[in-house]
């Protein structure tokens, strides 16, 4: 094989040995930014939602109590209105939940949730004189229920945290596994040149060498 046909075939080498490098490392990123794109949409939007939940209720819950208690006049259809937008509040994000909830753990604690806050919302509807009713439910049994569903919602709000703090540390992973690989392909992509380098600088010297050899040879 000529030299001219060694250097291209080592040219050729090492330009394939960059392109799988390239291709690899292209792989690895989209599929890193698939990871990112996942945690900061699904697990973020269920603890938003979570909070949002948790915040509705605890303004519902006030609502209930400055009824119940008289406290300050309130117009029925106001409240009406008023009770309606909170309490549907809180349903509408434990539907987000549900529609951004990866894991059985976290649907086994929404549906807790969920029927701790329709047992509840049943509960005020007659306080409030809402929903009828045969008997008016006594106030430890309401404050009972109240405390029911603020558990279930925090098991939520922990539970979107963890789910929040797992995708970091998996995209942390990710990106470590990355740079490794990188750092690995790098290094035998440079050897990888060495070799060919040297052995493409052999190829022309030892040629070069032997006619040097033979041209001393003539002279002697």
């Amino acid at each position: 094989m000529s030299v001219f046909r060694r250097i291209l075939l080592a040219y050729i080498a090492i330009i394939a040995v960059g392109v799988v490098i390239a291709g690899f490392v292209i792989h690895q990123t989209a599929k890193l930014e698939a990871e990112i794109t996942l945690a900061t949409s699904q697990p973020v939007e269920q603890l938003d939602s979570a909070h949002a939940a948790w915040d509705a209720f605890r303004m519902t819950e006030t609502l209930v109590n400055e009824v119940t208690q008289a406290i300050g006049f309130q117009d029925s259809a106001v409240v009406l209105i008023k009770f309606n937008g909170l309490i549907g509040a809180v349903e509408s994000r434990l539907s987000t939940i549900q529609n951004a909830a990866a894991h059985e753990k976290t649907r086994l604690a929404l549906g807790e949730a969920r029927a701790a806050v329709a047992a509840w919302k049943d509960s005020a509807q007659i306080l409030l004189g809402i929903k009828p009713a045969l008997s008016i439910p006594a106030p430890h049994a309401m404050s009972r229920m109240t405390e029911t569903v603020k558990k279930r919602l925090d098991v939520l709000v922990v539970d979107a945290k963890t789910g929040v703090e797992a995708s970091r540390n998996a995209i942390v992973d990710a990106v470590q596994m990355l740079k490794t690989m990188v750092t690995a392909l790098v290094t035998i992509a440079a050897m990888s040149c060495l070799i060919l380098a040297y052995f493409t600088a052999r190829s022309i010297t030892q040629p070069l060498s032997a006619i040097e050899s033979q041209m001393r040879t003539i002279a002697a």
